[in-house]
């Protein structure tokens, strides 16, 4: 039996970052793969930036260019991908063969919960509050140091190549529309239910207990979802710990087609 996909796999990056931050990963996967790394909305360098607007929103933004393809599609995202992956597969299951997550940024869903979760949400909120006032205080690079050291620990940005770190502290503006983005959602965790498709979400040993605990929230509700850990890794794994998350990836893909082409049970 030929195992080769006939779906294509669509890549959504992470808050700062851009298609590049897949190409090591991509390179680990079979080449008979068709796929597509897109720039999230507002990221491409040819875009205006839009008015304020949901993850929702941006989610339905990328269904419209997504539909384009003409058949269901392997959905993969990161951290703000990830969430945004993880949205487009709950409002619109028919068009996702596939979901795999690397710790998506789905932060309101811990906002109303237990104590513990409430606290975690607090945590992440201080981090767009002194990104808010590094920006108004004209610091900015302050403000992303914070952000970039509370995801990959402390020392991360100052370790950083001088060039780099400009790179990096420009995406200030989009770093905070994607906080905005996700302050406007309020779904419910239930929602996570309606995801119909064989579904992966993959964390790093060593990120923040936030997202980790985020991964595992979010599968739990979808009944079905597989998580893996991927060991001494961070929130960077799908940059840093490439082989080991395209092998991951390319084996839930694998199985996402073979279930996909099982001769589905007649109606009587």
């Amino acid at each position: 039996m030929c195992c080769t996909p006939v779906a294509p796999i669509v890549f959504l990056h992470g808050t700062a970052a851009s298609p590049r931050q897949w190409r090591e990963l991509i390179s680990h996967l079979p080449h008979q793969f068709e796929i597509f790394t897109l720039d999230l909305p507002d990221y491409g360098v040819h875009e205006i930036r839009s008015a304020p607007r949901s993850l929702s929103q941006e989610a339905q933004t990328l269904v419209h260019r997504l539909r384009g393809l003409g058949q269901p599609f392997h959905l993969v995202g990161h951290s703000y991908g990830g969430a945004l992956a993880l949205r487009i597969a709950i409002e619109w299951p028919s068009l996702v063969r596939s979901l795999t997550m690397f710790e998506p940024a789905m932060f309101h869903l811990l906002r109303d919960g237990h104590p513990i979760e409430r606290q975690m949400h607090a945590d992440i909120a201080s981090v767009e509050q002194r990104l808010r006032e590094a920006d108004a205080a004209g610091a900015p690079e302050v403000g992303v140091a914070h952000f970039i050291d509370f995801w990959n620990g402390p020392g991360t940005f100052a370790a950083y190549a001088p060039e780099t770190r400009q790179k990096v502290t420009a995406k200030l503006p989009m770093i905070l529309a994607n906080f905005a983005a996700l302050d406007l959602e309020t779904w419910p965790l239930a929602d996570c239910a309606r995801v119909s498709s064989p579904t992966l979400g993959v964390f790093g040993e060593h990120s923040p207990l936030l997202v980790q605990h985020l991964m595992r929230l979010v599968a739990g509700a979808m009944g079905a979802a597989k998580v893996l850990q991927v060991s001494a890794a961070g929130h960077m794994l799908p940059v840093t710990h490439t082989a080991a998350a395209a092998k991951m990836l390319n084996t839930h893909i694998l199985a996402a087609e073979a279930h996909a082409a099982r001769p589905k049970p007649r109606v009587a």
